[in-house]
């Protein structure tokens, strides 16, 4: 149970750790292009204080299990896992930035390098840096007698990969219904390909005996995703906070479109409730506990 508990807080813990490096080093980065409002401010103090708390709870639930990061990172089954779930984002967000990054190769070929594609350029070079660490994670050996869990591995990837496909589904359909709004390349490029890596990750745990049902009854697995799924809810919450409040700020203050103003609200109260039941789904999986039976004598 103790050993179960320590994989479950260093997977949360490094993974967050890692999320949050990228999303810091995003930001400072759009702050230097696109120069410093109180706004933009407010919207990574707000962001970022999540991180905080959420890493510094993880923190110290991890020191009172005798865990620091050097322990956690030398975990085998802890840091192959990190590294899995990094892979499948940064795949996934890379692909999203395809056209953007198609048409920044194209400037550079030609050499019309113009202001509007660095910032595309930079997003790209992050993504394919997270990447390269995600495969570091996957084949760096350390030099410790224990092995790792290929099962845990392959099944958080896929559990959290199934929940994540879920949820992001929901949400991006509700948004297109409420704005009457068709479905984009966008859509495409971000679902499809995690549809394809939700196909690999099933062939995947079936060569390891592995199916949805006892990938939920494998404690660690099934924990390990509700710690995730809580901390992407909660900094989800976080940025859908700063949306309403800009939103409502900009409707008082500048002027704009009643029906507009109140179609961006109901989206985000919607976003709200998706996410919130995220959240309720984490604690349940953290809460619901699969006893081993007994052996029969």
């Amino acid at each position: 149970m103790r050993e179960e508990t320590k994989s479950v807080l260093g997977i949360a813990y490094l993974r967050t750790i890692i999320i949050a490096i990228f999303t810091l080093i995003s930001y400072l980065l759009l702050f230097f292009y696109s120069g410093i409002d109180k706004y933009f401010t407010k919207a990574c103090l707000l962001l970022f204080g999540f991180y905080a708390v959420i890493l510094f709870v993880l923190f110290m639930l991890n020191k009172k299990h005798g865990q620091n990061i050097a322990a956690i990172y030398k975990d085998n089954t802890v840091r192959k896992t990190t590294g899995i779930l990094i892979l499948i984002s940064g795949l996934i967000s890379l692909f999203v930035y395809i056209p953007a990054d198609i048409n920044a190769i194209a400037q550079i070929i030609k050499s019309n390098i113009d202001s509007s594609v660095i910032p595309n350029i930079v997003s790209a070079t992050l993504i394919i840096c997270q990447i390269l660490i995600a495969i570091y994670l996957l084949k760096c050996k350390i030099k410790t007698n224990e092995g790792y869990i290929v099962e845990t591995v392959l099944g958080v990837a896929y559990l959290h990969t199934i929940i994540t496909f879920t949820f992001s589904l929901a949400d991006e359909l509700s948004q297109s219904i409420i704005s009457h709004a068709s479905l984009n390349e966008y859509f495409l490029l971000r679902f499809v390909p995690l549809a394809v890596i939700l196909l690999v990750l099933y062939g995947l745990n079936k060569k390891r005996n592995q199916s949805t049902i006892s990938i939920f009854n494998d404690n660690t697995a099934r924990k390990t995703t509700g710690v995730l799924i809580i901390v992407d809810g909660l900094i989800s919450i976080s940025i859908i906070i700063n949306t309403v409040i800009n939103i409502v700020w900009l409707r008082n203050f500048l002027g704009g479109s009643v029906n507009h103003t109140a179609q961006s609200i109901t989206q985000n109260i919607v976003r709200s409730i998706i996410f919130i039941c995220q959240i309720l789904l984490g604690l349940y999986l953290l809460k619901y506990y699969k006893t081993k039976p007994a052996n029969k004598k």
